[in-house]
């Protein structure tokens, strides 16, 4: 995959979401993306065969093990199997690099999530593909690659060589080739169909996504206490707190009557104060300053 203009410019762009705590779905993408698939089929489509390329990528990965395994043998000391193995080998080499690994890297930078979460997603879907087990049909052999056609020949002309193993590795990467091709042609008509309207109502998925809370509440800012509200000369946290206070403080006065005389002379200018911070604030006398 070319490192163009645009796919660096998207590497540069910041994330849109500033909020660096993690989201409510977070937890669970696979959730979100079997959602989106329901409501995007075409994403779903591409989403199949991108981890249909990814699972060709390993398999083709194996059988270059295998091969070299293959030409170390001392079994296979013969000039004619050591090119047959060398050509498959080269061949493998030329699919994986030019055909499969620039899509699924294509898939993993542009997709928004790793292949193992698309996979689950997919896994929720009504109907998931199996690609896996996709056998191949001879009847479309025309749609595999020139690449992958000499690999299938390098394999028969290996196993006609006397490498029995190599009929396995040949059906088994078959397989995999029929399979990608099924998938891409399904992706492509798809796509040519140009996007499906959603089937969900209201909001879009992106909003709800957005609108929905956080996950981590510890990550949450502390709001701090409340801020203290002024009414008149009386201080307090909220009405309720003013009436417990006055509440309390003619509990005080009534008992400090009982105690001693000085205090009862203390607490008697308290419900003085009590009636002036009842009295409205139009009825107070203005101070000038």
């Amino acid at each position: 995959m070319r490192c163009t203009p645009e796919v660096m410019d998207d590497l540069r762009r910041p994330c849109r979401r500033k909020d660096p705590r993690s989201h409510a779905w977070a937890s669970h993408p696979e959730v979100f993306l079997s959602a989106e698939v329901w409501n995007r089929p075409e994403k779903g489509a591409l989403a199949e065969w991108a981890l249909g390329l990814e699972a060709l990528a390993v398999k083709l990965k194996a059988v270059a093990a295998v091969l070299l395994r293959f030409i170390e043998d001392p079994e296979n000391r013969t000039a004619a199997v050591q090119a047959t193995l060398r050509s498959a080998l080269h061949h493998c080499a030329l699919v994986s690099h030019h055909e499969v690994l620039p899509a699924v890297r294509l898939f993993t930078l542009k997709s928004g999530a790793a292949p193992q979460e698309w996979r689950k997603g997919l896994a929720r879907s009504p109907k998931p593909v199996r690609t896996r087990n996709i056998l191949p049909h001879r009847h479309e052999a025309d749609v595999l690659s020139d690449r992958q056609r000499a690999v299938l020949r390098s394999l028969q002309a290996a196993s006609d060589l006397g490498v029995p193993e190599a009929t396995q590795l040949a059906k088994e990467v078959a397989a995999h080739f029929y399979a990608c091709a099924q998938l891409a042609k399904h992706a492509r008509h798809v796509v040519r169909l140009g996007p499906s309207t959603p089937r969900t109502k209201g909001a879009s998925l992106v909003d709800r996504w957005i609108q929905a809370p956080m996950r981590c509440k510890s990550a949450a800012e502390d709001p701090g206490p409340s801020p203290i509200l002024q009414i008149g000369p009386v201080l307090c946290g909220g009405l309720d707190a003013a009436v417990m206070e006055l509440a309390q403080g003619t509990e005080q006065i009534a008992e400090a009557d009982k105690r001693s005389p000085h205090m009862r002379s203390e607490a008697s200018k308290t419900p003085e104060l009590q009636r002036k911070a009842r009295r409205p604030s139009s009825a107070r006398p203005r101070v000038k300053p």
